[in-house]
């Protein structure tokens, strides 16, 4: 398991598992999808699994008025968080998923960026339900930034599998294309 989730760090921030500051295609796709959002006067939500991630993408897109969300902070500093995601400086939330990924209201955005997948499609539909809510009046765009030939490729195979199994055993829906 933990083979995994150096596969997926990798692919999210090199410099996690180095002492090298190095490039992230993922890093630098998700700023010009900030950059577009924030130049069209939208806000935008970001995940990652990662709290090393989250760091580093703070440091990266701070010219745009970033707040952030770990669990390395308090229920006292999330809410303020949230509050200070409502003022106009402030355009990038960033957060891990299992911190923000339930029970919290972000309709202010209405772009959200994964940096890496949780490992369910139940996770995934949390999450991005977060900025998809009642009191939403923008359309919602979601991103999932997938690194090709790596083991993000293995993680969206996962959840769409999981998501399928899940479908059929809850809702009895069909198993097209499950078992190819």
């Amino acid at each position: 398991m933990s083979l995994c989730i150096r596969l997926r760090q990798i692919t999210a921030c090199p410099e996690i598992l180095s002492t090298e500051i190095t490039e992230s295609a993922k890093i630098e796709r998700a700023k010009d999808i900030v950059e577009q959002a924030v130049n069209q006067h939208d806000k935008v939500v970001i995940f990652s699994t990662f709290k090393q991630t989250v760091y580093r993408l703070a440091d990266e897109l701070k010219q745009y008025g970033v707040v952030i969300a770990t669990g390395d902070q308090s229920d006292e500093e999330i809410a303020q968080a949230k509050s200070d995601f409502n003022l106009p400086s402030n355009n990038v939330f960033i957060a891990t998923h299992q911190k923000m990924g339930t029970g919290h209201t972000l309709t202010q955005a209405s772009y959200m960026i994964f940096i890496d997948t949780p490992w369910t499609q139940a996770d995934i539909n949390q999450v991005s339900d977060r900025i998809y809510r009642i009191g939403q009046t923008k359309p919602c765009f979601i991103y999932t930034l997938i690194a090709k030939n790596t083991y993000d490729e293995r993680v969206k195979s996962i959840t769409e599998y999981k998501g399928k199994l899940s479908d059929y055993l809850v809702d009895k829906k069909e198993l097209e294309g499950f078992l190819s």
